[in-house]
């Protein structure tokens, strides 16, 4: 089920790093093909020089969000948030469907409210068929035996950039990666990650209360993520 068209606002939140944005063509190429999928006119085509040119202000590590609506640009600059483990609770709220980056994330406030009552900070969404979709701010992924598993796009979970990024991440390392359709059962055990493109790679620390295992391919993959100095 997607969003109704004519009425989204769509928004990218971009990691501004050492005073460059590492993900800004990525972030335009996705913003440009949802305002076409959702009949919005096409952000202004100077967007990805005036977003350089943003990226640049002080301080040179910060998130930026930029919001169109088919008429109006808007600019919100954001201190980093935390890189910290992150505890995860899998919630009621059923995923529906998040193929554009849009306004519209009533389903996903709810989710945060219900994992912040099992002391949680991130809820996990799993579809009308119980498959794993995606949490709240981020995506979802998993080690299991040496493999990167993680949701596919078939599920409508957002085309996240930092999805993106991570498997091309795993790739150069040599890490083979099985995106599915897997069962909640499918994360047992298993060393989870978050990812999104402010924050980059963030290990999950507990799922439903349960510790979650490490695993130092998660910190090679985290390492990697941003450009090196």
């Amino acid at each position: 089920m997607s969003e109704s068209t004519g009425l989204a606002t769509l928004f990218e939140t971009m990691r501004v790093f050492r005073g460059t944005l590492p993900l800004l063509e990525r972030h335009v190429a996705r913003l440009s093909a949802s305002a076409r999928a959702l009949d919005l006119l096409a952000p202004p085509a100077d967007l990805a020089e005036e977003a350089a040119s943003h990226g640049l202000r002080p301080p040179a590590d910060r998130v930026v969000r930029i919001s169109w609506d088919g008429a109006s640009m808007i600019w919100d600059d954001r201190d980093l948030p935390p890189s910290d483990p992150v505890h995860v609770a899998v919630v009621s709220q059923v995923h529906l469907g998040y193929p554009h980056k849009t306004m519209q994330r009533v389903k996903f406030d709810r989710a945060m409210e219900q994992a912040r009552e099992y002391g949680a900070e991130e809820p996990l969404l799993l579809t009308v068929g119980g498959r794993v979709a995606e949490a709240a701010r981020f995506a979802v992924a998993w080690i299991d035996d040496g493999i990167l598993r993680m949701p596919e796009l078939a599920l409508e979970i957002l085309p996240s950039i930092g999805r993106e990024r991570l498997m091309a991440i795993a790739e150069e390392q040599g890490i083979a990666v099985e995106p599915g359709r897997y069962p909640r059962e499918a994360l047992a055990d298993r060393a989870i990650l978050l990812v999104n493109a402010a924050r980059g790679v963030v290990p999950v620390a507990s799922l439903d209360g349960v510790t979650v295992p490490a695993d130092p391919t998660i910190d090679a993959l985290a390492a990697a993520f941003w450009p090196s100095a």
